[in-house]
């Protein structure tokens, strides 16, 4: 038997908690998602990561990021970096402040390195 866990697994664990906030049970989540019970329980053990369309069905019926829940269902490796701006955004300021648009996503994402850098910094001062 393979110790490994299931590449979705996290995504899983995430989708219980969401859903034991809002009240809901794994048939009603699959139900506003338009999936299978079964496929939802199947992310908690199967050796393959699931389709990218069911896992951005339930990240938007859940109001997460889809980027994240991807993520955390081993569709998207993590070897990938994740944006520092959420493309969604960065295409929204696009849109409603075009000349300026440019600059506010450089800083933006700016401030996220920034942040990213304190927090691995802080990390590593509690790891020692």
């Amino acid at each position: 038997m393979s110790d490994q866990r299931p590449p979705a697994r996290p995504w899983y664990d995430l989708i219980i908690e969401t859903i034991a906030l809002k009240g809901w049970t794994k048939a009603q989540l699959a139900d506003r998602a338009g999936i299978s019970r079964p496929t939802v329980d199947n992310w908690r053990t199967n050796p393959r990561a699931p389709q990218a369309r069911s896992v951005n069905a339930v990240a938007d019926v859940l109001e997460i990021s889809r980027d994240r829940a991807l993520r955390l269902a081993g569709v998207i490796s993590d070897a990938q970096p994740e944006p520092l701006v959420e493309p969604e955004l960065a295409s929204a300021l696009r849109r409603y402040v075009p000349v300026e648009a440019e600059d506010v996503i450089a800083r933006l994402e700016e401030a996220e390195a920034e942040r990213r850098r304190r927090l691995r910094e802080e990390g590593e001062g509690q790891a020692s």
